[in-house]
């Protein structure tokens, strides 16, 4: 059973290469062939999505990983009565798109939104099933089917790089429900209970929504106060960096069950496993982002850079199972107070920072709000016990 263990763990830390990487392999395809400033435009929209999608996903794969593991009998109708609840929730999205984009946009964002909408639902699926190999290939698959359509191109339109990503998000989705077929997840019985599912959710919602302030607030202020091409050469170093940190918390995703159901002890087996494995990651990681972003982006980033990035990620090592801690404690809304006063002092700081220091500012940001949250998690976890 450990070596098995220690399969899910190594392939799980594969699946979080591919789910982090392929985003930033996406980034770099559109930088090399069609240039920063124009690639820039397309990350935009992808950064309205991105909350969107979060708020339509309202804290799902936290909570049901958590009510699988509670009741494993019932995974298909949980999920069923979760997606379709949740459901709701996509007609105000919707009208979002509608608000913030163009009409000759916002026909191909929607059916992306709706299309991701299910896709992400899979997810909890996935990480309780221990099928990470079959999220593995359809992110695969997907990335294939962009890099494919992108290179046919001649030149950039915006419009069919969203046709593109759409056939793209059809091509994984497909795979991944053929995958979990065996599941039976449409074919249990459900009862629409929509209250529940949001007040049961929120908490999980809340959390994600803070990180994402927490984690996106650097690149947003970036996005507000900078160009388009800086914006474009952000993302890569930040998905540098969010590939390796990945890495790391995907490395314990099939303990997350285990956590649920036992006591202090395996906590702090976890905390020694993350520190020893998310140095051993870190470094050589950052080394190589560092390698390639040199000979890609010769003049977007210096020595200064690296060394904030990588004070970025240390305290990530550190605190992440005090998060797990907490959630076994059913404190969801301190983490997502704590993330939310992170992201605050992200986007204060970053905002301070980005018009002197241009990129170097946002990550600068970034780097003290993680400091931030690694003691305000200190100081709530010892008091708390």
């Amino acid at each position: 059973m450990k070596i098995n263990r220690q399969k899910l763990m190594v392939i799980s830390a594969i699946q979080a290469l591919v789910l982090s990487g392929s985003g930033l392999i996406i980034s770099l395809f559109g930088i090399i062939k069609f240039g920063a400033t124009l690639w820039g435009e397309y990350i935009k929209i992808q950064l309205w999505l991105t909350p969107i999608l979060l708020l339509t996903n309202w804290g799902s794969r936290n909570y049901l990983v958590q009510q699988f593991s509670i009741t494993p009998s019932k995974v298909g109708s949980i999920f069923l009565e979760n997606l379709v609840s949740r459901a709701l929730l996509l007609p105000v999205a919707i009208l979002v798109l509608f608000k913030v984009f163009d009409l000759n946009v916002v026909w191909f964002t929607i059916p992306i939104l709706l299309l991701q909408y299910l896709y992400m639902s899979y997810d909890a699926v996935t990480v309780f099933s221990e099928r990470h190999k079959g999220r593995i290939l359809a992110e695969v698959l997907g990335l294939c089917v962009f890099l494919i359509g992108g290179l046919l191109l001649d030149g950039f339109s915006l419009k069919y790089i969203l046709i593109i990503q759409l056939v793209g998000v059809i091509s994984k989705l497909t795979y991944l429900g053929w995958y979990l077929k065996g599941l039976s997840l449409f074919k249990s019985s459900v009862q629409l209970s929509i209250r529940k599912t949001l007040t049961a959710g929120f908490p999980f919602m809340i959390i994600g929504v803070s990180g994402l302030i927490q984690s996106k607030s650097d690149i947003y202020m970036l996005s507000y106060l900078s160009s388009s091409e800086n914006v474009a050469s952000y993302q890569m170093l930040t998905g540098g960096l969010f590939v390796i940190q990945g890495t790391i918390a995907f490395l314990i995703d099939p303990l997350v069950k285990i956590i649920y159901r036992t006591k202090e002890v395996v906590f702090r087996k976890v905390r020694r496993v993350i520190m020893i494995i998310g140095a051993a990651i870190i470094f050589p990681g950052l080394f190589l982002l560092a390698v390639g972003l040199s000979y890609l982006l010769p003049e977007k980033f210096n020595m200064y850079s690296y060394a904030i990035a990588f004070l970025y990620l240390l305290p990530f090592i550190f605190y992440y199972p005090f998060i797990l801690r907490l959630y076994k404690d059913n404190k969801h809304l301190l983490v997502a107070f704590i993330s939310v006063i992170g992201g605050a002092v992200n986007a204060i700081v970053s905002f301070l920072l980005i018009p002197s220091y241009g990129p170097n500012g946002a990550i600068l940001g970034t780097a003290f709000s993680q400091f931030l949250i690694l003691l305000l998690l200190l100081y709530f976890t010892r008091n708390s016990r």
